[in-house]
């Protein structure tokens, strides 16, 4: 006999790649979220995701982002995957959402896959598979800010930790 999503998931104590793949196909996360809800089992346990970070690298260092729902740290550019969506070309399209800028998938450098865990404010779970590149450009970009992103940068205080190792090495700071 089939085992239920609810069993499937309680046996295995989080929503892995595989489960979404088999179960949850088509789902973005809210909507995966709420599915876990309606069955019965914790909202925010554990969701594994693909991920993208990327390193824009200019000849004055690496530009990073205040990151939206920690505003005293910086992190790298990117996101989750889609569905389906191979991580180059996830890549491209959220440096594009994010700044504004059109690449093409030829000019990411793919350097590592990263996995780290993150617990939100709101108690979500996160464990995530991030596909890490380096763009290199000769210029420092026009990026598209908000006043507030603006006005945050003078509480930066950290890089996310599970990337501070990174953009050390993308910066030339440690050895590779």
């Amino acid at each position: 006999m089939r085992k239920t999503l609810k069993e499937v998931i309680i046996e295995e104590g989080k929503v892995s790649l595989e489960i979404r793949e088999q179960y949850l196909k088509g789902l973005d996360v809210r909507a995966i979220r709420n599915k876990l809800e309606e069955i019965g089992v914790d909202r925010h346990m554990i969701l594994e995701l693909r991920s993208t970070e990327i390193a824009v690298l200019t000849p004055f260092g690496v530009i990073m982002q205040i990151r939206a729902y920690d505003h005293d740290q910086l992190g790298l550019w990117g996101g989750v995957l889609e569905e389906d969506e191979e991580p180059a070309a996830g890549a491209v399209r959220e440096l594009k959402e994010e700044t504004g800028l059109e690449i093409t998938e030829e000019q990411l450098q793919f350097v590592e896959i990263n996995e780290h865990f993150h617990e939100y404010a709101n108690g979500d779970k996160a464990y995530f598979h991030s596909y890490r590149y380096i763009l290199e450009l000769d210029y420092v970009p026009k990026i598209v800010t908000d006043e507030e992103s603006v006005g945050a940068i003078m509480v930066v205080h950290t890089i996310l930790s599970h990337q501070q190792e990174f953009v050390k090495r993308v910066l030339g700071e440690i050895d590779n």
